[in-house]
């Protein structure tokens, strides 16, 4: 009885953290109900906005191929309070990626690419460092999938003013450096492993083929065959005046970080353009022929469900351009997300649904509304909440609850620390001695309150407030708690008898 009373004492503070955690109120939402969907929304977006310290967002749903709904939220530029609305244009970061495939894919279709040839026979400016693997195994479709063995997961962009490398330096790792150099890592085709880099080189073999820049290519495959005037891959003069200003985690303005990586990480648009270029992704549009289709949407290389990207994304695996996730009714749904210093995207198309939701945000924080956000959504469609939701939502909340028994655990120690020093049973001393033990452990003690106090304002506070926005002050509260205590205990010693 006595350890079923200390448990439940022990876990009262975590339930009570819980409820105390910042939570949105959601309206209800009818299945089918496009209606209800736009209300909750509606009344929902500024306490999103506000909870997630993130500027504005653009949401747009497109139904049965044809966009039905759009609208800004927030602002698209603090410094001079321009509201987000439909014509405002984002960076979609890795969403690229999936244009990028599409205009691929219309290349192949044409007969101009083989996906199963090897990349080096379409490459004169630049060849893949000699490496332990199979050059010949990198494919177009291995490239596509993220299969390929290359390395450079991401790229940070270049400032507005910066001359943009060639794509023959980039991928030869300037002028960022050696982390930046594309090179073969692995076998080809053994696993999963996500690669801006590969994309960079899928943009130098367009380039190769078509005998003209990326961009234009892309223009004429993907972009002009869907009418999507205010997008591109190049951050053109009429686009910049509809621009969003980008803004760090903790709201600070940051530059339009350009890109000649493209295909990774480089087209502006908005965000009904960009549901519409989603809503071309279902079977019977005019862009790509349903097998092509088929080839981009089924998983090409499956994501472990034990990995971290496997529990935290939810996916199946990655297509070609494409995130493949099976939704909890059973049904199938692709998507991509993207995220360049300022920006954060979210493309999602249900083929069985017909449907497509797109969320575009102008901060580092924008993450969380697009979870928010898709939440809803799949409320609307009736399809349950994604896996990848469900499970951040579930660690978040073991998140709080454990902090709650850190938090605990702290006042139980500082209460005992208390009544020994009231008791005499304890004694502090501030002999920076070296020679005496009591004088090291304190130094050493000190010196470690030192250390975790930088672990945390200039690490771990940034990576759980990108992961774990909302318990961020939970965290850093029972961690900090915790650095106290050993500052209490370094500076006190057990009273002689």
């Amino acid at each position: 009885m006595k350890r079923f009373s200390l448990i439940a004492l022990l876990l009262i503070p975590a339930f009570v953290l819980s409820a105390c955690a910042p939570a949105i109120r959601s309206a209800p939402i009818a299945a089918g109900d496009l209606a209800s969907l736009i209300a909750a929304l509606d009344q929902e977006m500024p306490d999103l906005l506000a909870t997630y310290n993130t500027p504005g967002a653009t949401v747009a749903i497109a139904q049965n191929g044809e966009l039905v709904w759009e609208k800004g939220y927030g602002l698209a530029d603090q410094e001079s309070s321009i509201p987000a609305t439909p014509d405002t244009v984002y960076q979609i970061a890795s969403i690229s990626k999936t244009v990028a495939a599409t205009g691929i894919m219309r290349l192949v279709e044409q007969g101009k690419l083989d996906l199963d040839a090897s990349a080096s026979q379409y490459l004169t400016r630049w060849e893949i460092p000699d490496s332990d693997f199979d050059e010949s195994g990198v494919t177009l479709r291995r490239l596509l999938s993220h299969s390929a063995g290359l390395s450079v997961h991401g790229y940070p962009g270049y400032e507005p003013n910066a001359t943009l490398p060639s794509l023959e330096d980039s991928l030869s790792g300037r002028p960022l450096g050696p982390n930046y150099l594309v090179e073969l890592v692995a076998e080809p085709g053994q696993a999963y492993s996500y690669s801006g880099g590969g994309y960079t080189l899928l943009q130098l073999i367009v380039e190769e083929v078509s005998g003209q820049p990326f961009a234009e290519t892309m223009r004429q495959e993907v972009i002009d065959p869907l009418g999507l005037a205010h997008t591109s891959f190049v951050w053109r003069e009429d686009l910049r005046d509809q621009t969003a200003k980008a803004y760090d985690m903790d709201g600070r303005l940051l530059p339009n970080y350009l890109f000649a990586e493209q295909a990774a990480a480089g087209l502006y648009t908005t965000a009904g353009e960009l549901v519409r270029f989603g809503a071309a992704h279902l079977p019977g549009q005019e862009l790509l022929s349903d097998s092509s289709l088929a080839k981009m949407q089924q998983v090409a290389i499956a994501i472990p469900a034990k990995s971290a990207e496997g529990f935290f994304s939810g996916m199946d695996g990655y297509g070609l351009g494409w995130f493949i996730e099976t939704l909890p009714d059973g049904s199938r749904a692709v998507n991509h997300t993207g995220g360049n210093q300022g920006w954060r995207s979210l493309l999602v198309v249900a083929p069985q649904q017909r449907a497509a939701l797109v969320v575009l945000t102008n901060s580092d924080n924008g993450s969380g509304v697009h979870d928010e956000i898709r939440a809803r959504w799949a409320d609307w469609l009736g399809v349950g909440t994604p896996k990848g939701i469900h499970n951040a939502r579930m660690l978040a909340n073991l998140i709080i609850a454990f902090s709650g028994l850190l938090i605990l655990g702290f006042a139980v120690w500082l209460y005992n620390f208390v009544r020994k020093v009231r008791q005499g049973k304890r004694s502090f001393c501030f002999k920076l001695n070296l020679r005496s033990k009591s004088g090291r452990k304190m130094i050493f003690g000190l010196l470690g309150v030192l250390l975790l106090t930088a672990l945390w304002f200039f690490l771990l506070q940034i990576v759980v407030k990108m992961m774990f926005p909302l318990q961020t002050v939970w965290v850093g509260l029972a961690f900090m708690l915790w650095v106290a205590a050993l500052a209490l205990g370094s500076v006190s010693e057990r009273a002689k008898a």
